[in-house]
């Protein structure tokens, strides 16, 4: 299949506003093939797993049959997982939209028991699949949503995704006869999206897996085929963000002007805060959602501290969906809306926030998509994952740990009444 990429990237950066020039986006990936020669051993080896899914397809098919099972037996699906568990098959699951209605499946990464025993309520349990998801198989939030559920539910209505080996998931579900899926025990959840953890979710909910794959393969393939980093944009990305970063500009601003793609921008904040919040450094990925937050934070994005770096993703949709017609637009005193849609209108908020940005010498990135689709979802994921990876193998962080979060794990635990270490 010949690739074509849906999604664009333009970088208006204001340079000398902020003391750079173009050789200090040069100098950052001055080790360009050398990060390229890693991930190229890391995805032959199998050390970066994530890497190696979007040539996969032998798979595909073991996922659409445990999905397709889940929606014939149960009226609906409840996936317990936090974190990389539950952000990336939420992500994909925002395809959707609306479209599914009280068929979509129902994420439940909090522990708050106001919205836990609320919507447990009002499902009902022999009806309701449970879709499990904790890599370690010892997360505290999932184990205690799942030893609740299991109370009032049959055990047969139950899937766990787990990795091998023995841990508390595990156990449960060997004791009492529970489908068990093997999570690969060197996948990092936040760059899990493209296995089983994101995918079983996607297919239950009727999106394309196989177009998901895609999209990651032609972004994966631009990136090794590059034979300078200024022609592959994760690249052009992380060096931005990473020359930024030394000038102060401590905030990475996502705004996406598409509410299908309010999921993915949730997925890549945990993507970016994990991955690279170490070591003293961290630029604070906050999600914003257009064209809603032009009337909330843009004043500050205007006028305030000029310590952020702004994504602007937009979709070219001119003319399509309902348009205003003849009747109505003159009494408004406004002929000039008459033919024009809520897209038109959505597409012009986001060219004039952008525009906007890049006269108050903000530095800014435009994401132009050709559509919102599986493909394209794919293709953002890849690039993101990328970028991500190659800021911080410019930085000297390694992506795939978070050190720092482990005492709370711990000291949770031990609160509960388990060991503490």
């Amino acid at each position: 299949m010949k690739y074509s990429q849906r999604a664009k990237q333009n970088l208006n950066l204001s340079l000398s506003k902020y003391d750079l020039n173009e050789g200090d986006l040069h100098a950052e990936l001055s080790n360009y093939s050398s990060i390229q020669e890693k991930l190229f051993i890391g995805k032959s080896t199998g050390s970066m797993p994530f890497l190696r899914l979007p040539d996969q397809s032998a798979d595909l098919s073991s996922i659409n049959l445990i999905a397709g099972s889940l929606r014939e037996r149960f009226d609906r699906l409840v996936i317990f997982g936090v974190g990389g568990s539950s952000l990336g098959g939420r992500a994909l699951v925002g395809l959707t939209g609306a479209d599914l209605g009280n068929q979509a499946p129902i994420f439940m990464d909090a522990s708050d028991p106001y919205t836990f025993e609320t919507v447990l309520s009002e499902i009902p349990l022999e009806r309701t699949g449970f879709l499990v998801v904790s890599k370690s198989g010892a997360t505290l939030e999932t184990l205690m949503q799942t030893l609740l559920a299991l109370e009032n539910t049959p055990t047969e209505n139950f899937v766990f995704i787990t990795e091998p080996g023995d841990n508390p998931l595990r156990r449960i579900g060997q004791n009492y006869g529970i489908e068990l899926l093997d999570h690969d025990p060197k996948l990092v959840g936040r760059y899990s999206v493209m296995s089983m953890v994101g995918l079983i979710p996607a297919a239950y909910s009727g999106i394309d897996i196989q177009a998901v794959r895609n999209g990651a393969k032609g972004v994966l393939k631009n990136f090794f085929d590059s034979k300078d980093p200024y022609s592959c944009a994760p690249a052009m990305g992380a060096a931005a963000t990473v020359a930024f970063s030394r000038k102060g500009v401590g905030i990475n601003v996502l705004m996406p002007y598409a509410d299908r793609l309010r999921g993915f921008a949730h997925w890549h904040r945990q993507l970016w805060a994990e991955s690279l919040g170490k070591n003293g450094f961290g630029m604070t990925p906050i999600v914003a959602r257009g064209p809603a937050d032009q009337h909330s934070q843009l004043q500050l994005y205007l006028d305030g501290p000029a310590d952020k770096l702004f994504t602007i993703i937009l979709v070219k949709a001119i003319n399509k969906g309902q348009v205003i017609g003849t009747q109505f637009s003159p009494s408004s005193e406004m002929p000039w809306l008459e033919g024009k849609s809520i897209s038109n209108l959505n597409q012009a908020l986001a060219e004039a926030t952008t525009e906007t940005l890049i006269n108050h010498h903000r530095p800014v990135r435009k994401i132009i998509l050709s559509t919102v689709d599986a493909q394209v979802m794919g293709e953002l994921m890849m690039h993101f994952m990328l970028e991500t990876i190659i800021a911080a193998e410019i930085l000297g962080i390694n992506p795939f740990d978070q050190p720092a979060v482990e005492n709370i794990k711990i000291s949770a635990k031990s609160r509960m009444g388990g060991p503490s270490l």
